[in-house]
C-alpha cells in the first residue's frame, strides 16, 4: 500500500516543477500522482489542504488513490507547496522519501508567480499593478487588497508570495530533519542553462538511469500566459476541488489549458525598477544565508540579471 511518495519535487512554485513532473512521469520507472499536486501532506489549517483526503484526516490511508500501476516503480508527488510544510518534512523524514527542492531567483520567481496567478489564473477581480502589489507586500498591508481578488484562496497564494522566496529558513528545516542523501537543492537557472545535465543529475539523485531517449521526452510546461476566456477560468478555478476528483482530470486539464492559453505575458521590468530593487534588497541577506547552507554561489541572483 502506498501511503507516501518514494520521490518528491517539493517546490518552488514557478520553479519548473510542472515540466519536471511531466518529464519524470514519462519514464518507465516512475508512477506519478494524478493530479500532479495532491496537497495531501499540507499543514493543518492551510487553505490548500485537500479537505476530503489528507494526512491529518486519513493518516496515510487513501493516498494510493492518486497512483496507478505502482508495481516496481517509484511513486512521485510534486506538490510544490510542500517545501513550506512541516507536515511534509516530518512525514518524508519518517518514510525516507527522496526530496528535491528546485529554487529560482526569488525576485524573478515572484514576478512570474504574480503574472501566473493574477493573469493566467485570473485571480484579480480588479487590476493590481505590480509596484502597488510589492508596496503592500513589503509593508504588510496586503489585507487592503483582499477585495480585489476573486477568492480567499487566490488571495492567500499571493499574500504569502514574499515569504515563499525566503528559502533559507525552509532549507534549514529540511536539512535538520531529512538525511543528507535524501534531500537535494537544485537551481532553476541550471535547468534553463544546461537542461540535459540538470535532468541527468535529478535522475541520478532519484536512482533512475537516464539515457538520451529519456532526455528527449522533456517539454516545457505551465508557462505564464494570458487566457482567452478569463470568466470561464474563474468559474473552473472555484470548482477545482470537485473537478480534481473526476476521472481523466489531468487529461482534461491539459486540453483545457491548450485551448485557453494565449500569448506569453510581457512584463515591463523598467516600469517597476524601484519595486524590483526593493525586492532584491529584501532577499539579499537571505540569499547569503542560503548560499552558505547549500554551498552554492548565488551571485547569479543579482539585480543586473533580472532583465
Amino acid at each position: 500500500m502506498t501511503n507516501h511518495p518514494s520521490i518528491s519535487i517539493v517546490g518552488v512554485p514557478k520553479g519548473g516543477t510542472t515540466s519536471l513532473h511531466c518529464w519524470l512521469e514519462r519514464l518507465q520507472g516512475v508512477s506519478a500522482a494524478t493530479p500532479k499536486e495532491t496537497f495531501y501532506f499540507m499543514d493543518q489549517g492551510n487553505p490548500q489542504l485537500n479537505p476530503s483526503l489528507n494526512f491529518h484526516k486519513n493518516a496515510g490511508l487513501g493516498y494510493e488513490k492518486y497512483f496507478k500501476n505502482t508495481q516496481g516503480k517509484l511513486t512521485l508527488d510534486s506538490t510544490t507547496h510542500y517545501f513550506y510544510q512541516q507536515t511534509a518534512i516530518d512525514c518524508f523524514s519518517e518514510s525516507g522519501t527522496k526530496v528535491c527542492a528546485v529554487l529560482r531567483d526569488p525576485v524573478r520567481r515572484l514576478v512570474s508567480y504574480f503574472n501566473y496567478v493574477g493573469v493566467s489564473r485570473g485571480a484579480f477581480k480588479q487590476p493590481i499593478d505590480f509596484t502597488e502589489f510589492i508596496e503592500h507586500l513589503l509593508s504588510g498591508s496586503m489585507h487592503t487588497l483582499k477585495d480585489r481578488f476573486t477568492s480567499e484562496a487566490e488571495f492567500f497564494t499571493l499574500e504569502t508570495a514574499l515569504d515563499q522566496g525566503e528559502y533559507a529558513k525552509y532549507v534549514k528545516l529540511w536539512q535538520t530533519k531529512i538525511q543528507p542523501d535524501n534531500f537535494r537543492v537544485m537551481l532553476f537557472e541550471d535547468l534553463v542553462s544546461d537542461r540535459d545535465s540538470f535532468l541527468r543529475e535529478l535522475g541520478s539523485f532519484f536512482g533512475l538511469e537516464i539515457n538520451d531517449e529519456d532526455l528527449g521526452l522533456f517539454e516545457v510546461q505551465n508557462e505564464s500566459r494570458t487566457v482567452r476566456f478569463p470568466a470561464l477560468n474563474r468559474i473552473l478555478r472555484s470548482a477545482s476541488t470537485v473537478l480534481r476528483t473526476m476521472p481523466f482530470f489531468e487529461t482534461l486539464r491539459k486540453k483545457y489549458h491548450s485551448v485557453q492559453s494565449g500569448d506569453p505575458i510581457k512584463f515591463d521590468w523598467d516600469q517597476h525598477t524601484e519595486a524590483i530593487e526593493c525586492l532584491y534588497d529584501h532577499y539579499a541577506p537571505l540569499n547569503k544565508q542560503l548560499s552558505e547552507l547549500i554551498g552554492v554561489d548565488l551571485e547569479r541572483w543579482h539585480p543586473n540579471s533580472a532583465n
